[in-house]
């Protein structure tokens, strides 16, 4: 045997690993499992956000587009944005369009949240208030950073407090004075600028 011509150190080694060969190979196993896991996951997060970010940068497009009546000639051409409507209204139904679309297809990102708020916005600039209320206070209860959520509250407020719902007066109100009353808000300043 090749064994009995090996130090015996490596000797024992051999012995070891015939008896524990097993459990070895699974313990490698399950390790290894765990690692293509964990990068598997990675890579899957990771491709989620991308692809959020490029829906995100595509529907800000339509959000900036500009609008161009037909028949009217247009001065300084930007031959980058091809993107330009005839009207407003054409111009905010295509903006809520695609980031009502770009929210329901990257839910799970990162950006959901701010799909909802300029949804919210293209809803404003059509008249749908109460939609765009409801909009925005969803896309408030999902965002992560509690600055960016504080400011989105005083817009809400404002909004509320701009509608002529006796109701949603009152609600605007009180939401605007108790963002105004605490101090250690970061939109404290603008919320109490507003009242």
């Amino acid at each position: 045997m090749i064994a009995s011509y090996l130090p015996v150190p490596v000797q024992q080694l051999v012995r070891q690993f015939s008896v524990y060969g097993k459990r070895i190979m699974i313990g490698v196993g399950v390790v290894l499992g765990v690692t293509l896991l964990v990068i598997g996951h990675s890579a899957y997060r990771q491709n989620r956000e991308e692809s959020a970010h490029k829906a995100f940068v595509e529907a800000l497009e339509y959000y900036n587009a500009k609008v161009t009546p037909e028949g009217k000639d247009v001065e300084n051409i930007d031959f980058t944005d091809d993107k330009t409507f005839p009207t407003e209204e054409d111009k905010w139904k295509k903006v809520a369009s695609v980031f009502k679309s770009g929210y329901e297809g990257n839910k799970r990102s990162g950006l959901n949240s701010l799909f909802l708020v300029f949804y919210s916005e293209a809803l404003i600039r059509q008249g749908e208030l109460k939609e765009a209320v409801g909009k925005l206070s969803e896309a408030i209860a999902s965002m992560p950073n509690e600055a960016m959520k504080s400011y989105y509250e005083v817009k809400l407020a404002m909004m509320k407090f701009d509608s002529k719902d006796g109701g949603m007066v009152k609600d605007g109100l009180a939401s605007l004075t108790k963002l105004a009353s605490d101090d250690t808000s970061v939109a404290h300043d603008s919320a109490l600028y507003h009242l």
